[in-house]
């Protein structure tokens, strides 16, 4: 069962791409923004010798946060959407998922739309809550390093 593990690289390809075009639209029109990959409201520097411990106080957040996604929209909503939408629940989710990460700022929320889809998709699919733990442990968890290292 890699198949999920591929989307999830798939999904890092499209939102590349995502990123690359908006990078090129900033070139053709000027009125275009940069565009930002950390929510308005925080601001994030990467970190130096003697504050890597911070890596260890994310921790807990990480926990609860994909905990938290994961058991109310996959675990509690999802369900409740394929009674009401079929096959196509997933999708649905998706646009759920997309206006609640709004408020992150309307740049990231585009550029995570891929992710935004196939995370419900393979929990749909699979039928196991566990597989969106992971692949959204593994989409946080590098997006994180990636801030915190000045990767991003």
């Amino acid at each position: 069962m890699l198949w999920p593990l591929g989307l999830l690289v798939v999904c890092g390809v499209l939102s590349g791409g995502i990123a690359g075009l908006w990078q090129l639209a900033v070139q053709i029109w000027p009125t275009w923004s940069e565009p930002q990959l950390s929510p308005p409201f925080l601001h994030v520097d990467p970190l130096k010798p003697g504050t890597y411990w911070v890596l260890l106080a994310w921790l807990p957040l990480f926990f609860f946060n994909i905990a938290g996604e994961e058991l109310w929209w996959r675990g509690y909503m999802l369900p409740r959407q394929e009674q009401e939408h079929g096959s196509w629940a997933w999708f649905v989710h998706g646009l759920g998922l997309a206006m609640f990460h709004l408020p992150l700022g309307v740049d990231l929320t585009v550029i995570l739309l891929p992710f935004l889809f196939a995370l419900p998709y393979v929990v749909q699919r699979t039928k196991k809550l566990w597989t969106g733990f992971i692949l959204h442990g593994i989409l946080n968890g590098g997006g994180f390093l990636a801030v915190a290292f000045g990767g991003v």
